[in-house]
């Protein structure tokens, strides 16, 4: 690959930029700051739009945000911890510029949690919950009060075991309904 570097009048390294793929096109863009990559923009899918941009902090992967449509919004942002583990990951699924869903890694980075707005009213009105990067639960507010009031457990399979309701959101279980 070609890679061509720029430098400041001390002489410091300040950018890279890199044909990865050698069709004569920049794909990638390397910034540094104090000796140490403060930031990179990566054309994935080698078509000339940067759609990756990552951020390091002392030189390690703390965000990446993406624009994978190529409209120059991002639709994903993800964030790691200083061992380079993806710890969350923000989505937004309908591009109306508002985070609609989140995702919870562990530090094995297994899916633990997400949390949907799955009505676009800026209220996360779902939550799901991950055993060992299993589905188990999901809660859900059904009438859009930031009070989840339906708690429906799953085993292994995905297959509904039971509904619980709680319609007076008294955090009582009012009526619970068999799955599948």
């Amino acid at each position: 690959f070609d890679q061509f570097l720029f430098y400041d009048e001390n002489q410091a390294l300040e950018k890279i930029e890199l044909d990865t793929n050698k069709d004569k096109r920049i794909d990638e863009k390397q910034f540094f700051k104090n000796k140490k990559l403060a930031r990179a923009m990566i054309d994935s899918d080698k078509n000339g739009f940067f759609d990756q941009e990552h951020f390091f902090k002392e030189g390690k992967l703390n965000k990446v945000i993406m624009d994978m449509d190529e409209n120059n919004e991002h639709e994903e942002w993800q964030y790691y911890n200083p061992d380079g583990k993806m710890i969350r990951q923000e989505n937004d699924r309908n591009g109306d510029g508002q985070v609609d869903e989140k995702q919870f890694f562990d530090d094995k980075e297994k899916l633990v949690k997400a949390e949907v707005d799955t009505d676009n009213n800026f209220n996360f009105d779902q939550r799901i919950l991950y055993e060992n990067g299993v589905l188990y639960l999901i809660e859900v507010d059904t009438n859009k009060n930031d009070i989840m009031d339906e708690f429906r457990y799953y085993d292994k399979d995905m297959k509904l075991l039971r509904a619980e309701l709680d319609p007076n959101e008294d955090g009582i279980i009012d009526k619970t309904i068999k799955g599948e």
